[in-house]
Parts: structure tokens; C-alpha cells; sequence
């Protein structure tokens, strides 16, 4: 249990120095507050641009899937995100919310903390078995988000055509490095691991620092643009997302992996396994398309944490996954 502990003590301690230190900086210098977002979007865009694409390379250098019914797990975790996006679109149309409103809502209902968190709460109530389960669950989660999610809601960042529709533009994806530096790390690592080359163990114990440094830093940045007051104004849009995340994603992914049968596979493991990571927090990676594209932050932040504050009733719950 010690490693969950520290772990759990990175995330929240990098999390409150961000915090402090955007307060302090802002009482002590409130004419050059604007420097603080500013060093947010630097850090994220460093995280995404340099440390994630290491991370993700390494990644997919050693990734293995077994055979038989489980080579649907991933996809039951990329229907994840497809259900939490779609359906953060529709209640922001129910709400009525504008372009960078629902760019922010998409971000949130399609990213799920599937890493820090997830992976953490299946290592700590599922075991070490639990855990891998849980990286195969979110094998596709980095291409889907940079690749689909970060281009989508980049869209939003823009003004409506005189059709009302907006359409990818591919070539501006190509020149957006924080879209195509993780996917050539993705890239990168398919074709090492195809190569049958053995990843040398130095590299894997300096991905596992990098992953460290990744969070740390998304952490930070989370915490320099943390306005808790904010939460007040977006009770309904946050209501939403934690609808999304704690009610239906779990309902959904639960009826899939029921009619998949994964109930009678292993003991029930990968059942529990899904059920688990589908009740998981928005993710750290939603701040940042807000952040960098210029969507509402104050709504993203909102929802982050709301969905976060609910894990103190949702993680008791999802402790009793384990007696199923």
C-alpha cells in the first residue's frame, strides 16, 4: 500500500502547490496575475509536447494483447469515450451552452481518468491483475484523444460557418504540435514494438520517472488555474458531467460487459475491472484544450472538480466491486 500512498500524495500535494502558488503570486503581484495562465498553458504544453510523446512511445513499445474475447477489452474502454463525448454534447445542448461552453462540456464528458486514478483505485481494490486489465481498458485512450478529442475541441475554439457546421481541417491538425508530437510518440512506439526490438530496462525506468514528471506537471498547472469560487457559477454544467461520469458510463459499460460475458471470465475480473474504470473522474487532460484553445477554463475547472469532490462517496462503492 505504500506505493498507492505516495502516489495519492504526489497527485494531491502537486495539485495544492499549483494552488498556492497561483494565490500567492496573485496577492503579492495582482498587476501581473496574467503571467499565471501563462505558465499553466507553458507547463501543459511542455507535459504534451515533450514528455508525453516519450511516455507514450515507451508505452506502446512493450504493449501486448492476449487473445480470445479480451481482444475487445480495448475497445470497450474506447466506447468509453465515445459515450462520455456524446453525451456531454447533448446535455450542453439542453442547456443551451455556447461553442467554447460545449467545447469545454466535450472535453470533460469524453476525457475519464483512466491513468493516475484509475489505474491507482484498480491496483488498490482489484490487485496487480486488476491493474493490467486496467492498462489494456485504456489502450486506445491516447489516440483518441489526440487524434479525435484535442482536434474536435478545437473546432469549438472557432466561429460557426455559415452552415452552422465545422469540419476538421486535417492540415491545421498536422501543424498543431500538441495534436501531432503524441501521436508520432504513439506512432514511434508501434513500429519498435513490431520490430520485435527488447525495449533495453533502463528505458522503462526512465519512462516510469517520466510518467511521474507528467503528472506532476499537469497537476501544477491544474492548480495554478484552480478557482474554486468559479464552481458556484456552473452547478448545472457540472451536475452533468458527474451525471455522465458516475451514472451513465457505468450503466453503459456494465451492459457491454455483461452481454460480452466478462462476468465469466477470470473469476469476474474483467468485469469488475470495467466497472470500476467507468466510474472514474474527469481527467487532468480536459484542462488542457480549455486552457490552450481558449474555451471556458472556469466551466472545465468546474466540473474537474466537482467529479473529483465526488470520489469520496464513489470510491466506497467502488470498493464493493470486489464481492462481485
Amino acid at each position: 500500500m505504500n506505493q498507492p500512498l505516495t502516489t495519492l500524495a504526489i497527485m494531491f500535494g502537486s495539485l495544492t502547490i499549483g494552488y498556492a502558488y497561483q494565490v500567492s503570486f496573485r496577492r503579492a503581484r495582482p498587476e501581473a496575475e496574467h503571467k499565471v495562465p501563462r505558465l499553466a498553458a507553458a507547463v501543459q504544453r511542455l507535459v504534451v509536447t515533450v514528455i508525453s510523446p516519450l511516455t507514450l512511445l515507451n508505452a506502446f513499445w512493450v504493449l501486448s494483447v492476449s487473445g480470445g474475447t479480451m481482444v475487445l477489452f480495448p475497445l470497450v474502454g474506447a466506447l468509453s469515450h465515445v459515450v462520455g463525448g456524446a453525451s456531454a454534447i447533448a446535455a450542453s445542448r439542453l442547456l443551451g451552452l455556447d461553442r467554447k461552453s460545449t467545447g469545454s462540456m466535450l472535453t470533460c464528458g469524453a476525457f475519464t481518468n483512466l491513468g493516475s486514478i484509475g489505474g491507482l483505485v484498480s491496483f488498490i481494490f482489484l490487485g496487480e491483475a486488476g491493474y493490467a486489465l486496467a492498462a489494456l481498458f485504456r489502450m486506445f485512450e491516447p489516440v483518441l484523444y489526440f487524434l479525435v478529442g484535442f482536434p474536435m475541441a478545437k473546432t469549438y475554439a472557432q466561429e460557426a460557418s455559415d452552415d452552422n457546421r465545422l469540419r476538421l481541417d486535417l492540415r491545421a491538425i498536422v501543424r498543431d504540435r500538441l495534436i501531432l508530437l503524441p501521436i508520432l510518440g504513439i506512432a514511434a512506439g508501434v513500429v519498435l514494438n513490431s520490430s520485435g526490438l527488447i525495449r533495453p530496462p533502463a528505458v522503462g525506468v526512465a519512462n516510469s520517472y517520466l510518467i511521474l514528471a507528467s503528472t506532476v506537471g499537469m497537476l501544477f498547472a491544474v492548480g495554478l488555474n484552480m478557482r474554486p469560487a468559479a464552481a458556484r457559477g456552473y452547478m448545472c454544467e457540472s451536475a452533468a458531467i458527474a451525471g455522465i461520469k458516475y451514472v451513465v458510463l457505468p450503466a453503459t459499460l456494465t451492459l457491454v460487459a455483461l452481454l460480452l460475458g466478462y462476468g465469466r471470465l477470470e473469476g469476474g475480473l474483467p468485469l469488475r475491472v470495467v466497472i470500476t474504470m467507468s466510474a472514474m473522474p474527469v481527467a487532468f487532460n480536459s484542462l488542457v484544450p480549455p486552457s490552450l484553445y481558449g474555451l471556458n477554463k472556469d466551466l472545465a475547472n468546474s466540473a474537474w472538480l466537482v467529479s473529483m469532490a465526488l470520489l469520496v462517496v464513489v470510491l466506497p462503492l467502488l470498493s464493493l466491486v470486489r464481492m462481485i
